[in-house]
């Protein structure tokens, strides 16, 4: 799925083909049963800049619901990630240290 948003007077064109996946929500798992036929993925895009811009995708599995994107913030990935941590789904160390590589945020840190 394709999408051009615009930041600024700049184009960004973000391809879910192309581009690197962060973390992928589940999607049905076994004995779920309609549990997971919505949900959301977080992407990551490089432009040809080199800046990073992070997105979502919107799913759904049911007839006559359409997928969507858009673009977000890192530290919407954050809160989303960070809602995601408690599941057994939820991101792994992997998806956690490519975030941090990528924007300096360790969602695992504690600030308080």
């Amino acid at each position: 799925m394709r999408a051009v948003f615009h930041d600024g007077d700049k184009r960004v064109v973000v391809d879910t083909q192309k581009d690197e996946l962060l973390y992928g929500t589940p999607h049905n798992p076994p004995n779920t049963g309609t549990r997971y036929t919505r949900g959301t993925d977080a992407y990551i895009h490089k432009a040809k800049s080199g800046k990073v811009y992070f997105y979502f995708l919107d799913w759904s599995m049911w007839q006559g619901e359409e997928n969507h994107l858009r673009l977000a913030s890192p530290e919407e990935v954050a809160r989303f990630l960070e809602d995601w941590l408690p599941s057994p789904w939820g991101p792994d160390e992997e998806v956690l240290n490519r975030f941090k590589e990528l924007t300096g945020m360790d969602l695992l840190e504690e600030t308080a």
